[in-house]
């Protein structure tokens, strides 16, 4: 372990502006944390609801401790609680055994993959920064300490990361799912209080077209009612805070 993590991790986010190539940028990534005491590392986008997390997966390298079978963990839940919980939270957060033990939180297939020994640690760092991505870095190992220092500079060395990729393209903007840009202004007037009559002369459509944004809005964001499309779409950057 070295001996002042926080400060080389500072240090090794200031590389990544001289990588151009994504796949670069992950290597780098992932070969910085390595020494941490990390062996799983997973870093992927966040799905919209309903939709499957595999194909916003940038990189996987999850070894399957939970089967006698082994190998990598072939595919994600996208209901599994270290993605829900990493679309909500607004900073980084750690999982270990006493936390499945004491049912603090469901069951995460994420976590018992990786979970190597007693003492494994999961770590996730949510991207909500880059919008209208939403992504994590999650990594998880058996001997991983980090205190709150280290944190912030793992905090920072993600973001630099995801940031970098995002400025070389290397991010899928375009989640399956996502609402179209018609649907968004609809949504957006809508959460301003303007009603279908005023969104229709806003936007030159008829009120029936309006409504039929606000279904198609409705159903992608799995939303009850108008109020809560609106709260969805934020949760799922699809509109500002």
């Amino acid at each position: 372990m070295v001996s002042k993590p926080h400060f080389d991790l500072f240090a090794q986010a200031q590389k990544f502006s001289s990588i151009v190539l994504p796949e670069s940028i992950l290597d780098h990534l992932e070969l910085t944390l390595r020494p941490f005491g990390f062996t799983h590392f997973l870093i992927t986008g966040l799905p919209m609801p309903g939709r499957p997390v595999d194909a916003l997966v940038l990189r996987k390298d999850w070894e399957d401790y939970s089967t006698e079978e082994g190998g990598l963990l072939l595919s994600i839940d996208p209901d599994d609680p270290i993605i829900s919980r990493s679309l909500d939270s607004t900073q980084p957060f750690t999982v270990g055994v006493e936390d499945m033990i004491g049912e603090k939180i469901r069951p995460s297939e994420l976590f018992l993959a990786a979970r190597e020994s007693e003492k494994t640690i999961l770590v996730s760092v949510p991207i909500l920064h880059l919008k209208p991505f939403q992504g994590a870095v999650i990594v998880a190992g058996p001997a991983v300490k980090l205190d709150r220092y280290a944190m912030l500079g793992l905090e920072f060395f993600c973001a630099s990361a995801m940031e970098q990729l995002d400025a070389v393209g290397g991010l899928l903007v375009d989640r399956p799912g996502s609402l179209s840009a018609r649907e968004r202004r609809v949504l957006e007037l809508t959460s301003h209080g303007q009603t279908a009559n005023e969104i229709a002369d806003v936007l030159d459509i008829s009120q029936r077209t309006v409504h039929a944004h606000l279904q198609n809005a409705s159903n992608k964001l799995r939303g009850r009612n108008k109020t809560h499309t609106v709260m969805q779409a934020v949760r799922y950057g699809q509109l500002p805070n």
